[in-house]
């Protein structure tokens, strides 16, 4: 395990502490196993994480599905255009409505890198979650 990656898990430990969502299956690392596409031109991307996260809220079940990405201070312009489609998730998801006492959405977090983008992951994964 890299350090970049052993410094996202420890963050992710503390945030959800603040929070009332229940970690579901906390957290997937995704070693080749699926892509998502992007929406623009289909190009394929492997978040190496994804988190379900489950929340009661009121006779409604919230599932989010979220997908996370470190990433070394070397590759953050090159893979700009993938921070970019995951930001954009939150925003461009549809997914059908499957039960009426569930909720799913689907979004995509800015990349984690301690150095240069530790704050502006951690407010939106709060901004998210609370």
């Amino acid at each position: 395990m890299t350090k970049k990656t052993q410094k996202l898990l420890d963050e992710l430990r503390v945030l959800p502490a603040e929070t009332e969502w229940v970690w579901f299956n906390r957290k997937l690392r995704n070693e080749r196993h699926f892509q998502i596409y992007n929406f623009d031109d289909g190009q394929p991307i492997e978040p190496d994480f994804v988190l379900f996260l489950k929340k009661k809220d009121s006779d409604i079940s919230l599932h989010y599905q979220v997908f996370i990405e470190p990433k070394g201070e070397h590759l953050l312009k090159y893979d700009e255009w993938k921070e970019n489609f995951l930001k954009s998730l939150k925003k461009k998801h549809q997914i059908n409505i499957l039960w009426k006492s569930k909720k799913y959405t689907v979004w995509g977090m800015p990349f984690y890198n301690e150095a240069l983008k530790k704050t502006e992951f951690e407010d939106e994964f709060r901004a998210a979650l609370l």
